[in-house]
């Protein structure tokens, strides 16, 4: 490494890569401070990449998508250490343009890639929510193709029992999928159905992630996003942590999540 090189002013955009897993060059922009040009986060970027810290890779036209390399993560405080998978780039690429969307709602105020929690339960994401005062750990499954009954199941009955996420929201772009794991999901008891949402949006690629408009089954009906979400809005909530460098692991001490509070909410957010 060059040893004229600073690595502290830079610290910033390597704590932003790491979190996020992978992120473009325009969202980067948006999330660290605005203390220097888009023109001059590119420069540093290229620095980062000439160094071996930060690797780069044009999925689509006109976009350059960023991650960090074993190297690059010994200088993030990114609570993810994982280094993106060439066969699921594409998975990992669409998990982190979706978690960016959640964050436009105004209920999620902050979210992680592969949350690195001791749990049984390996979820895509982590969502945290908020409703008043209280925060909820929302797990996050992007399923884009469809997994074995006997699977769908079991990660059903594994969230249904877990007390370390609140709630569970599987997304898809395939409609059939969306359908057969609803139907699943409604052979379950109450107390397992209130705590899954499954989302399909038909537009869901690497330069277009539209969540906005999707359909929602919850609770055997399809409802709005916005009415679990909240208000969805074209830029990050004022009030979200999109850039912190962590968050504890336990949100919250007592046993969650859906009480009678819950029920008259209809709505867990």
């Amino acid at each position: 490494m060059n040893r004229n090189l600073n690595i502290q002013d830079y610290s910033e955009i390597l704590n932003v890569v790491g979190k996020w897993k992978i992120i473009d060059l325009k969202k980067l922009h948006h999330l660290v401070l605005k203390s220097y040009s888009y023109y001059t986060l590119k420069k540093r970027v290229r620095i980062l990449e000439k160094i071996g810290l930060i690797k780069s890779k044009r999925y689509v036209p006109n976009r350059k998508f960023l991650y960090l390399t074993e190297k690059g993560f010994k200088y993030s405080y990114a609570p993810n250490k994982l280094i993106p998978n060439e066969d699921i780039f594409l998975h990992d690429l669409l998990l982190s343009e979706i978690i960016f969307e959640f964050l436009k709602f105004e209920k999620v105020i902050d979210a992680f890639c592969y949350p690195q929690i001791e749990t049984k339960i390996e979820p895509d994401g982590l969502l945290i929510g908020e409703r008043g005062e209280e925060e909820f750990k929302i797990a996050l499954e992007v399923e884009l193709t469809q997994k074995s009954s006997k699977r769908v199941i079991e990660k059903y009955l594994e969230y249904g029992k877990s007390f370390e996420y609140d709630f569970v929201v599987f997304v898809t772009n395939n409609s059939r999928l969306a359908s057969t794991y609803n139907r699943y999901l409604n052979e379950f008891e109450s107390e397992i159905v209130e705590k899954i949402a499954i989302v399909y949006t038909e537009n869901l690629q690497p330069n277009f992630v539209e969540l906005e408009e999707s359909k929602c089954f919850y609770n055997d009906r399809e409802v709005s996003i916005e009415s679990i979400f909240g208000r969805f809005q074209q830029q990050l909530s004022e009030q979200s942590d999109a850039t912190m460098k962590s968050r504890p692991v336990q949100i919250h001490d007592k046993n969650p999540p859906f009480t009678s509070k819950v029920i008259i909410n209809e709505f867990p957010l």
